[in-house]
């Protein structure tokens, strides 16, 4: 049951995400040729600055699921209930503290990137409308959501996404052919995240009878949130500063520069948002396995988990490492400055980027699903320190390369840490098998990316092309990577596919 439960939840979240990564191509597209780099480049600053202020949510929701986990097991519903009753009272309490904040970035921000062509009052519409989803979040939704993560029924969430990202993609693209106003564009994914979170309310109302919010609150289930909540402020830090510093260092420039980055980064996060829906499906499976303290089933599956998870990893930044630039330069194609966006050194940053920060999900997987907050939080403030200085050192004379930099030696940092952590804490001897798997998957995307540059990537000239040769490549990839690892593990290979049998 909890097998069919993690897959059925991996293959929802993956779907969600490749039509996440679809929508999150071709809106932002239509968009930046609509309504010029400049606009874009304003809604990705004001997105940024909108994710920084969710830092009020305070570990809430990591706390919960960590929470709900053994009660979820044991059917306690009296203390499933109090965990949610806690959740509602903070979650509002974040609420308020978002609406303040909010407040603050509607007086101040438009000061700052005002200009001729974009005026304060479109820019203080544009935060509103930005905003409104973290308004449901904090004050209707979280708390659901909270309850179907730990309960391994994320991929109710998942659908209700999926059919949202698709309403969203097609009446934004009609709106903006009709040359509808942006603000009015952005405020249709307002409605339907209102909408989405509707459904979700429905659904739990129907089939948890049992909750009961009323009850007293259960506060102490949330001791560890100022731990996680310095998890999330070194992750926004590393993840998000970028665009924030490229703006306010460099200031008009920095909208342009900040258009480019989010462009790259528009690839880059599709990518991660896709192995981090393989840690969102099998991570509430290994948080029931670690309350019921089945170790060997655990040692088991995180096994499978880490040898099936870094084949995909080396396959598909092999092949965003050859197809990423042909992209970038056909997206573009139309674009009054397309000249600006194109750069091999973007592409090794961002792909060397991508690839060492999820290296590291098999084992933060792991930490998070056993509610180690607490004892990796020094990991955590080390990594953004690293990224901060790095990144502010270099941003003035690198510009883009800068902040990329400072993000590669923060990550480099924190998956050492991650794979050395693992190791000690949960499962010794994984280290000399993690390293292992590593070394074979690169020697073989190596030997696959050099005669690939030279003989496949000076072809594409055409979104055809590139969609083709992007499906011979990750074949090519799956096969050669894949048969290798398999050839050296064939113990572990043998366990996925009776697994999958199931």
């Amino acid at each position: 049951m909890r097998t069919k439960l993690a897959l059925k939840n991996t293959i929802a979240s993956l779907i969600l995400q490749v039509i996440t990564a679809i929508s999150g191509l071709i809106i932002p597209r239509f968009f930046t040729t609509q309504y010029g780099s400049a606009v874009n480049g304003l809604v990705s600053s004001i997105s940024q600055f909108i994710l920084y202020m969710g830092l009020v949510e305070a570990g809430i929701s990591a706390a919960a699921t960590v929470s709900l986990y053994k009660p979820l097991v044991e059917k306690r519903f009296s203390e499933i209930s109090e965990v949610l009753s806690a959740a509602k009272l903070f979650y509002r309490r974040s609420g308020m503290m978002y609406l303040i904040l909010l407040a603050g970035l509607l007086i101040f921000y438009p000061k700052v990137v005002a200009s001729k062509t974009i005026n304060i009052p479109f820019i203080q519409m544009m935060i509103i409308v930005l905003a409104a989803n973290s308004v449901i979040d904090y004050f209707f939704l979280g708390k659901y959501r909270v309850l179907l993560l730990a309960d391994q029924r994320s991929y109710i969430i998942s659908i209700a996404q999926i059919i949202g990202v698709i309403l969203t993609t097609i009446s934004s693209i009609i709106l903006i052919q009709i040359d509808a106003n942006a603000i009015i564009v952005k405020a249709v994914a307002a409605i339907v995240y209102l909408l989405r979170t509707l459904y979700i309310i429905w659904f739990v109302k129907r089939n948890y009878k049992y909750l009961d919010l009323s009850m007293t609150p259960k506060k102490e289930a949330f001791s560890q949130r100022k731990n996680v909540l310095l998890h999330q402020i070194a992750g926004m830090i590393c993840n998000n500063t970028d665009i924030i510093v490229l703006t306010i260092f460099l200031g008009n420039r920095g909208l342009v520069l900040a258009s480019i980055y989010s462009l790259y980064n528009l690839v880059a996060y599709a990518v991660t948002n896709l192995f981090e829906s393989l840690s969102l499906g099998v991570r509430s499976s290994f948080g029931h396995l670690i309350s019921e303290k089945d170790n060997k089933r655990l040692n088991e599956v995180y096994g499978i988990f880490e040898f099936t998870y870094l084949i995909l990893l080396f396959a598909v930044y092999t092949c965003m490492g050859l197809l990423l630039q042909p992209f970038i330069e056909l997206y573009t194609k139309n674009y009054s400055d397309a000249e600006l966006y194109s750069s091999v050194v973007y592409v090794v940053l961002f792909t060397l980027i991508g690839l060492v920060q999820n290296f590291r999900i098999p084992g933060s997987t792991i930490h998070v699903a056993a509610g180690h907050f607490k004892e990796t939080q020094s990991a955590a403030i080390i990594e953004a320190t690293i990224n901060l200085v790095f990144s502010l050192t270099l941003v003035p004379t690198f510009g883009i390369a800068g902040v990329l930099i400072g993000t590669l030696m923060s990550y480099i940092y924190r998956t050492s840490y991650t794979i050395w952590y693992t190791n000690k804490y949960f499962f010794k001897g994984s280290l000399n098998k993690t390293i292992s798997r590593a070394f074979r998957s690169v020697v073989i995307s190596v030997m696959i990316i050099i005669p690939a540059f030279y003989l496949l990537t000076p072809r594409i000239s055409s979104w055809s092309d590139w969609f083709v040769s992007g499906i011979v490549l990750f074949l090519i990839a799956m096969f050669f990577i894949g048969g290798i690892n398999v050839l050296f593990e064939f113990k572990v290979a043998k366990q996925l596919f009776k697994r999958i049998k199931r």
